[in-house]
């Protein structure tokens, strides 16, 4: 997740220095140039605020709208943005430098954050990181009934933690990452034991993240 955030917030400053470079060195610049790449800068500085707000708020709406929905539009908007100002450089190649990187930077924000999706049970939408996902893929290869509770329990608290959280620990986040794997490898090596160790592990560093956050 840090290492994730390290380069998408690289990308998201390659961008701004990219559109600073091309706003002063282009030749004719009209007002509204120049509007349309202030107006450019902000939005690429936006591109991490939206995943904080999926992340770190309790009701994942806004204006009674999912929150999912509310990004995929300012996404759009941000788009129609980024054509205007292709429209009204003939900086071509920079501009679609600038797209290029727009989208890898949301894929490596993605890959940090996790995702919202729909729960199927409740029709509510959730945020899902990739550490419940790997979590649920174990679930899928543990036939011991009280490894399996342990398992859901960190799951849930987890979920409790994205909820409540405002600011977490890097540092507890790479711990809780890397103890999951190593309960893949002893779900795969059939050695409940160990596993059921780790597990109690995993879910004091979850519950220290929590109270710190």
């Amino acid at each position: 997740m840090k290492k994730n955030l390290i380069i998408s917030s690289g990308i998201v400053s390659i961008m701004l220095i990219l559109s600073t470079l091309t706003l002063f060195t282009h030749t004719i610049k009209t007002p509204a140039f120049v509007i349309g790449y202030i107006f450019l800068d902000i939005a690429i500085v936006l591109q991490i605020i939206p995943w904080g707000v999926l992340k770190f708020k309790n009701n994942l709406k806004f204006l009674r709208v999912p929150y999912i929905i509310v990004y995929g539009v300012y996404l759009i908007i941000q788009f129609i943005l980024f054509k205007t100002v292709i429209r009204m450089t003939p900086m071509l190649t920079m501009s679609v430098v600038l797209l290029c990187l727009m989208g890898i930077a949301q894929l490596i924000l993605y890959g940090a954050f996790g995702s919202i999706e729909k729960n199927q049970t409740s029709g509510e939408y959730s945020f899902y990181t990739e550490s419940q996902r790997h979590i649920n893929l174990i679930l899928v290869s543990v036939n011991d009934d009280g490894l399996k509770t342990e398992l859901k329990k960190a799951v849930d608290n987890i979920k409790y933690g994205n909820r409540k959280s405002s600011v977490n620990s890097m540092e507890l986040e790479d711990k809780i990452e890397g103890t999951i794997e190593e309960i893949g490898r002893y779900v795969e090596s059939n050695e409940v034991v160990e596993a059921k160790k780790l597990v109690s592990k995993l879910n004091l560093f979850i519950e220290k993240r929590n109270v710190m956050c």
